[in-house]
Parts: structure tokens; sequence; C-alpha cells
């Protein structure tokens, strides 16, 4: 493949990927309301506010249900026959723990600002008070999380598939893409079609990487957190 089919296969793969996004979207949507909340809910019933295990798992559901959609989306070869269904199991409860706890703590931050702000305002600082200040605050900030969850989820399935498969795929090359749109971070501009043989990583910010939003080598989450790169992989030599 030339530079140009290339970026032009990162093209369609992205516009693919970008009709996913927006089913996780708002699914993560509805789970940031629901868990904040149930959350609020607790503080309000015994000053514990934190996120029912129930909502956890249903969460660790629904991303591996999108990962399995992503991955046969974008798999090279059978993903049975690869790794890529016991990452996704890993993936899917890993993140919905990260994302849970995130937003417990958000709303005990909510809860501790919306407390002062009532306090010092003489207003009622009941807990159920206090409860719906903190929930119109944290309720921002569920659009700008469910968007960059929706962009770095699918990005992880639909690279992992992709890595997973390619090998049985006999394809052993891969070059990593940017999106190429001006808001892509440094590091990965200047990871922007470097090649690789297929068991050879990238290097990408100082860290070693097997495919864009991998962190299994060692890359930190400010390389992998809304990632939107991508890898093409060429048949080559191996």
């Amino acid at each position: 493949m030339s530079p140009i089919e290339i970026e032009a296969a990162a093209r369609a793969e992205g516009e693919t990927r970008n009709e996913l996004e927006k089913d996780l979207y708002a699914l993560l949507l509805l789970y940031f309301e629901k868990a904040s909340k149930a959350a609020l809910l607790g503080y309000v019933k015994d000053a514990t506010p934190t996120v029912p295990e129930r909502l956890i798992e249903a969460l660790e559901g629904v991303l591996r249900s999108h990962g399995a959609k992503v991955g046969e989306t974008f798999g090279l070869s059978d993903l049975n026959e690869s790794l890529f269904p016991q990452w996704l199991d890993e993936r899917a409860k890993e993140s919905s723990q990260q994302i849970s706890a995130t937003t417990q703590k958000n709303v005990i931050a909510a809860i501790v600002l919306a407390t002062k702000e009532l306090v010092e305002a003489a207003e009622d600082s009941s807990r159920r008070s206090v409860a719906r200040a903190a929930y119109a605050q944290v309720s921002r900030t569920f659009k700008s999380r469910a968007e960059t969850g929706a962009i770095t989820e699918t990005t992880a399935s639909s690279e992992s598939s992709k890595f997973h498969t390619a090998e049985a795929a006999t394809l052993h090359k891969k070059t990593w893409v940017t999106m190429n749109d001006g808001i892509v971070r440094a590091t990965h501009v200047l990871a922007n079609m470097q090649e690789v043989d297929f068991d050879a990583t990238f290097t990408v910010g100082g860290y070693q990487m097997r495919f864009p939003a991998d962190y299994s080598l060692g890359a930190p989450v400010k390389e992998i957190i809304h990632c939107r790169c991508m890898a093409i992989y060429t048949e080559g030599r191996k």
C-alpha cells in the first residue's frame, strides 16, 4: 500500500468508527445519569454516595456488547480463533470499574462543593437539597465524558480486534495513522505514518504500543484517552 492508499483506508475506517461511537455515546449518557442519581440517592438515605454494583455490572455488559460489535466490524480474520474475546472481557471489566469510580468521585466532589455553596449562602443544606444541587453540577460533565468514553472504547476495540486477527490474515506490516485534523496530540502527530513489523511495537511519546489505545506495555492514560488513531495492516514481508 502506498502512503496515499494507507491514508484513504484510515479515513474510511474513521468514518465507520464515528458511526459506532454514536451508539455507545448514547448508552454512556444514560449510564452517567443513572449512576449519578443512584449515588446521590445513597447520599440522601444514609450519607453513602456509592454507585451500585448492579449498574457497574450493567455497564460492563454494555461495553462488552459494544466491543464485540466493533470487533466484528473491524476484525481481519475469525475473532473466535484469536485472543480478542479474552482481551475484550478484561477490557470491559476494567473500563466499567474505572468509569464507575470516576463517576463516584465526581459525585462526591459535587456534594462537597454544593454543601459549601449552600452553607455560605445560608440556604437549606439538607442532604436532599445538597443532592439536587450536586446533580445539577455533575450532570454538566455527562456529555464530554460520554464523548471521551465512546471514542476511547471504540478505538481500543477496533484496534485490538485488528491486531489480534492480522497475523492470521497474513498481514505482516502495520502503519500508525492519525486523523490529521489539527486536534491530534503532539506525540501522536509525530508517530503518524510510522511503519513497523507486525511483531514490533510503535514508539509513541516515548512509550511502546502494539496498537493505538494499547496500554499493556505501560503507555499512560495521557496517550490512550480520546485517541482516534489507527493502525493499518498490510502484507509486506514477514
